[in-house]
């Protein structure tokens, strides 16, 4: 298991990442019968008793494949042994934000729980990006889980146990702010209408406070964390957006400052667009932060749906002329 003591060879980055995923987990209401005798994923209420139980079910399956995991007891608290093991295990814990909602025939026989599951650090590398494939296709192949408007994935960019400099932040926020419009277009307008993902809203999509002196964020975390997306278990979903986050920060750590306010400068006051020569696309970002194979899987999306995009688009550049500003677009 990789930890952020040095970089593997293989490491594209020196920066590291880390996932949150927030999932609900369906069981059987204790002596219920499944609809789906057929489908071999546990839902015994024995075995899957409660939020513990069900997370240390979890950390048996994991430890099975090799990874390594820790449970976050929610009744007692073990937070000691949690915080010995951040660095290199995958903590198990309940959410309460993560709720079933108004449910389905196919999901109101069963009793779901609000999940999430945290990545240790990882330099960004194919080992780092396999054990996450691992984890999420074993939480698929055993439980019954499923993704909703409720919950998200959260991604963590860091620098080690380092923090990032003042020059750096800047570089990030002014990129940031510069391409959000791009940047929401990729998340479903659901998620933004019931997050606050905007930049300057009270729960920006982007959050640095972790990275205020004297770093006093949850188990000492130095990162920027990237909050827009959507909840998901499709782990080529999950590595795609991973990627882009990191080439983000990467891009913010390398880019020389003339050159980087060159093109902010250029861009701010273009329009968002499908190519029209004047326009800066979700592609065209893509491509610049060194996203090529990001920007073929996310422009297919937008491209299959371009009536709705182009919609969003119109809405966006008309708040825009109103004096809204592009902060809160889409929201």
């Amino acid at each position: 298991m990789l930890n952020p003591t040095g970089p593997s060879p293989e490491a594209e980055s020196r920066l590291t990442f880390g996932v949150e995923l927030e999932f609900l987990l369906a069981t059987l209401p204790e002596g219920g019968e499944t609809p789906h005798p057929s489908d071999s994923r546990k839902v015994d209420a024995k075995i899957l008793a409660d939020e513990d139980s069900i997370n240390h079910d979890i950390q048996r399956k994991l430890e099975e494949v090799g990874i390594l995991a820790t449970v976050k007891e929610s009744e007692f608290g073990n937070d000691n042994e949690v915080a010995a093991n951040i660095a290199t295990n995958w903590i198990l814990k309940t959410d309460c934000t993560v709720d079933p909602g108004k449910q389905s025939s196919n999901t109101r026989k069963y009793f779901e729980y609000g999940m999430e599951i945290i990545s240790p650090p990882y330099y960004y590398d194919d080992a780092s990006r396999r054990a996450v494939e691992t984890v999420v296709r074993t939480l698929r192949y055993n439980y019954l889980v499923r993704v909703n408007e409720t919950t998200g994935l959260h991604v963590h960019v860091g620098n080690g146990y380092h923090g990032f400099e003042w020059p750096i932040l800047r570089n990030f926020m002014a990129i940031a702010w510069t391409y959000e419009r791009q940047i929401l277009l990729l998340m479903p307008e659901i998620r933004l209408k019931n997050v606050c993902v905007a930049l300057g809203t009270r729960n920006a999509g982007f959050n640095i406070s972790n990275l205020a002196p004297p770093f006093r964020s949850t188990f000492g975390k130095r990162t920027i964390e990237f909050r827009q997306h959507p909840g998901t278990l499709d782990s080529e979903g999950i590595l795609h957006w991973v990627h882009i986050c990191v080439k983000l920060v990467e891009k913010a750590c390398h880019v020389k400052d003339e050159e980087l306010f060159e093109r902010l400068r250029a861009d701010v006051e273009r329009p968002i667009g499908f190519g029209d020569e004047n326009s800066v696309t979700t592609v065209d970002y893509l491509m610049w932060l060194g996203c090529p194979a990001q920007a073929y899987y996310y422009g297919k999306k937008l491209i299959s749906d371009k009536v709705r995009v182009e919609k969003r688009t119109k809405g966006a550049a008309e708040k825009t002329a109103m004096g809204g500003g592009h902060v809160v677009d889409f929201i």
